[in-house]
C-alpha cells in the first residue's frame, strides 16, 4: 500500500512493476496471482492496467486475478 499522500504519482507502479521483475526474473512461475476485495475504490483498475485479468475465481470474497510472467 502507498500512503495516500503519495498515491497518484507511480510510486506503487514502480514498486509493483519491480516486485513483477522479480518475480518473473526467477523463471520458476507462469503466472504471478494476487486478490483484492471488489468494491468502491477497490485496486482493480490499478491491477488491470499492470496487464492482471480476472481468472473467474474467488478466495473466500476476493476477487482472483492473475498476470501471465511469459514475455
Amino acid at each position: 500500500m502507498v500512503d495516500a499522500r503519495f498515491q497518484g504519482r507511480g510510486v506503487g507502479r514502480a514498486a509493483f512493476l519491480q516486485v513483477i521483475e522479480h518475480v518473473r526474473s526467477r523463471g520458476v512461475f507462469e503466472t504471478l496471482e494476487l486478490s483484492y476485495v471488489p468494491g468502491p475504490g477497490c485496486p482493480e483498475p490499478f491491477y488491470r492496467a499492470l496487464g492482471f485479468r480476472h481468472t473467474g475465481r474467488f478466495d473466500e470474497d476476493e476477487v482472483v486475478l492473475e498476470l501471465a510472467l511469459a514475455r
